[in-house]
């Protein structure tokens, strides 16, 4: 009896310890199941995390990237506005310092002077008239209006006789103080001019020793860079002058213009409205000369 009591009871205790083990090992299954899904859990977690970062990274630098091209389009379009008022103000300041200067020599003269007189008054513009000490004395009146008006005067020699002033250095200023002394003369002895005009210009080797004295003596020696033809031609036409003058004057930012106020110089009288009006509609300044 003793042993079948002995043998239920290890058997019991059998069962009981297979029972527990079953139970122990369940149970661990069961802790590893859930260390595993928390381990997914996570994992899911941060790799998501980490997707978005990505994404909103991409998004970022596109952003940015946008951003930056923007930016880069308003600085170009800034420069570029810049540019463009730099070249407006370049052309601007090159328009308002294109200068022209009206010269009228050999005179005066009774007739042809007064009425280029007339339309400069009526213009409102001012020139310079390189004057002959011999026309001077035979038109006084004539001068001392030219200077009244606020016309600027030029020496332009007395005689105008070429084989006699370039001849010789000394006869050249001769000639020059001679016709000084008739200015004084008219105007009044506190008249003071060093423009110079050679008659027939001052270019040549013939003239370069003369030139030199000139300079030498502080006389302001000017010649021209336009002209309207008026001395090519006994008798030139308006057509001719208008055409000369359209040749020798464009493109020029600075511009002394020849033209004659003798009285046989009737067209230069009838172009020169023209040569005004083009000259200001092409945005010169007209000045004289002892502006320059």
């Amino acid at each position: 009896m003793k042993r079948l009591f002995r043998l239920i009871f290890i058997i019991i205790t059998i069962l009981l310890i297979i029972l527990f083990s079953g139970k122990i090992k369940d149970n661990e299954s069961k802790a590893l199941a859930q260390s595993i899904d928390v381990y997914t859990l996570l994992s899911n977690y941060y790799y998501d995390n980490f997707i978005n970062k990505e994404i909103n990274n991409e998004k970022h630098i596109k952003e940015y990237n946008i951003a930056e091209n923007k930016q880069e389009i308003i600085i170009r379009n800034y420069y570029l506005k810049i540019e463009e008022e730099n070249e407006k103000l370049k052309n601007q300041n090159i328009k308002s310092t294109k200068n022209a200067y009206l010269t009228f020599d050999d005179g005066p003269s009774d007739k042809s002077t007064k009425e280029i007189l007339e339309i400069l008054d009526k213009y409102n513009v001012k020139a310079t008239f390189f004057v002959l000490g011999s026309m001077a004395e035979k038109n006084p009146e004539t001068l001392k209006f030219i200077h009244e008006s606020g016309h600027s005067i030029g020496n332009h020699g007395y005689s105008h006789n070429y084989k006699y002033i370039y001849s010789g250095t000394e006869k050249f200023f001769s000639d020059i103080e001679k016709c000084e002394s008739v200015l004084k003369s008219i105007l009044g002895d506190d008249f003071y001019t060093k423009l110079l005009r050679f008659p027939g210009g001052s270019s040549g080797n013939r003239k370069l020793e003369i030139k030199n004295e000139a300079l030498s003596r502080g006389y302001d020696v000017v010649d021209w860079n336009a002209l309207n033809g008026d001395a090519e031609k006994s008798n030139p036409s308006r057509e001719y002058l208008i055409k000369r003058f359209k040749e020798t004057h464009k493109n020029k930012k600075n511009i002394i213009i020849l033209m004659h106020d003798t009285n046989a110089k009737e067209t230069t009288v009838e172009v020169l409205p023209y040569i005004i009006e083009t000259l200001i509609n092409e945005g010169y300044t007209l000045k004289v000369l002892d502006e320059k």
